[in-house]
C-alpha cells in the first residue's frame, strides 16, 4: 500500500460515504464575512468520493502506464488531502447554535463561529493547493521519461 497511493483514495471512499450516509440532514454552514456558503453533508460526501475516485484512478493509471511517480510528492499529496478533510469535518462539528435573546452567549458564539469559518477557510485553501501537487507530479514524471 505504501507504493499504491490509488488504493489508499479508493479505500477512503465507502469511508466517506458512510459519513455522509450517517449525517444525511445535516448541513455545513461557513461564513466567510457576509457571505453564507450552506452545503448538505450528503452532496459534499458524494463529491468528495467522486474526486477521490478520479484521483484513486489517475494514480493507477499513471502507475500503469508511465511508471512511478515521485513518492515524496504522492505522500504530501495524500496526507494534505486526507487530514485537511479530517480536520475540517472535526471543526464543523464545533459549531454553536447560536440561541438569540441571550446577548452574551449571542457575541461569544459568533465569535467562535466566525473563527472556525476562518480556519476552515484556511484549511481549505491548503486543501486546495495541496491538490496542485498531483498535475505537478505527473508533469515531472512525463518530463523525466520523455
Amino acid at each position: 500500500m505504501i507504493n499504491k497511493p490509488y488504493v489508499i483514495f479508493l479505500l477512503f471512499i465507502p469511508i466517506i460515504l458512510l459519513i455522509g450516509l450517517i449525517n444525511r440532514q445535516e448541513i455545513l454552514d461557513v461564513n466567510v464575512k457576509d457571505t453564507y456558503y450552506v452545503f448538505k453533508y450528503s452532496d459534499l460526501t458524494i463529491l468528495i468520493a467522486i474526486y477521490f475516485c478520479l484521483i484513486g484512478l489517475g494514480y493507477w493509471i499513471i502507475e500503469k502506464t508511465c511508471g512511478k511517480l515521485i513518492q515524496n510528492l504522492n505522500w504530501i499529496h495524500l496526507i494534505l488531502t486526507i487530514s485537511s478533510l479530517l480536520i475540517i469535518w472535526t471543526l464543523s462539528q464545533f459549531y454553536k447554535v447560536i440561541k438569540p435573546g441571550n446577548v452574551v452567549n449571542f457575541m461569544e458564539g459568533n465569535r467562535l463561529n466566525e473563527n472556525i469559518s476562518f480556519t476552515i477557510l484556511l484549511i481549505t485553501v491548503v486543501l486546495i493547493i495541496g491538490q496542485l501537487l498531483f498535475p505537478i507530479n505527473l508533469i515531472i514524471t512525463m518530463l523525466k521519461k520523455a
